[in-house]
């Protein structure tokens, strides 16, 4: 018999996919609520997600149903969707930020290929999200409860960042580079720690992990309400440069330089104005760091 069998009357999210609870191995066979729905033949307890009603979220690479147990307990279903516009957007930046011609290249991982990353960051033991399963193109993620580092940013938050920034250099140590780290792909949590999600895009090259830290600086510089603060807490985080001895320091420089250049003056992500001269201060900071 079959591992799952098709339901003839489950149709679309307002009705349910049924898996096998695995409480100690979260690894669980799962249907499409989204298209015909399924449902699991096999022993064990079987636990009913359900729609919850909540629009879904839409990524620009995946759109994220908010599925519920009986419980109560919140999951996402992330579907991918097709967006030639982002694919464009996407080789726009890292061509015109310089990672392209620095011998960088970047791939769309699979789903899979996703599941996997995210599997072997929890082993170890990175601030990142497990996944419950995929069943080939769709994942099954835990719910978070949090806020976009974006959204912390533009509040005027600013402890959540040591917390990034650690999680960074911490997983570029073990030879992890996530991809498209430009804080809308952070979540902060309680007690202002951080999980890093969505993993689409893959770096590779000599410099990938110069690249993603001056991606995630660039970004954290833009989103920051008060960027004097911004600033006055990057100098004081990397003022030891232990951080920063195994980067190359002025290739860092550089891709922070082109990130300027690249969004100048222009309004960006709903916010107008550039960073050249915050960008600069940065750059200057980094520059103490190498004479050090």
């Amino acid at each position: 018999m079959p591992l799952f069998q098709e339901r003839k009357n489950a149709t679309s999210l307002d009705q349910f996919v049924s898996f096998n609870r695995i409480t100690d191995v979260m690894r669980m066979p799962l249907s499409d609520p989204v298209k015909e729905g399924l449902r699991g033949d096999i022993k064990g307890h079987v636990v009913h997600l359900q729609a919850t009603g909540r629009n879904p979220m839409e990524g620009g690479l995946n759109v994220n149903h908010i599925l519920s147990d009986p419980e109560g307990q919140l999951y996402v279903w992330r579907v991918p969707k097709d967006n030639p516009s982002m694919s464009t957007q996407i080789a726009e930046e890292f061509s015109q930020t310089g990672f392209l011609s620095s011998g960088g290249h970047y791939r769309f991982r699979t789903p899979q290929e996703q599941v996997r990353f995210m599997e072997n960051t929890a082993q170890l033991d990175l601030k990142c999200f497990t996944p419950l399963h995929t069943d080939g193109d769709k994942i099954l993620l835990p719910f978070i409860y949090g806020i976009p580092f974006d959204v912390y940013l533009k509040q005027g938050g600013i402890a959540a960042s040591f917390n990034a920034l650690n999680n960074l250099h911490r997983s570029h140590e073990l030879n992890v580079v996530y991809g498209d780290r430009w804080v809308k792909n952070t979540m902060v949590i309680a007690d202002e720690d951080i999980i890093e999600l969505d993993f689409d895009i893959e770096l590779q090259g000599s410099y990938a992990k110069e690249f993603e830290l001056a991606q995630t600086l660039y970004h954290m510089l833009h989103f920051s309400i008060d960027r004097t603060q911004m600033l006055g807490f990057l100098s004081s985080y990397y003022k030891n440069n232990l951080p920063l001895q195994k980067y190359d320091i002025a290739q860092i420089q550089e891709f922070l330089r082109n990130y300027a250049n690249y969004f100048q003056d222009t309004e960006y992500e709903g916010i107008s104005g550039g960073v050249q001269e915050e960008v600069a201060e940065l750059i200057k900071t980094f520059g103490v760091c190498v004479r050090r």
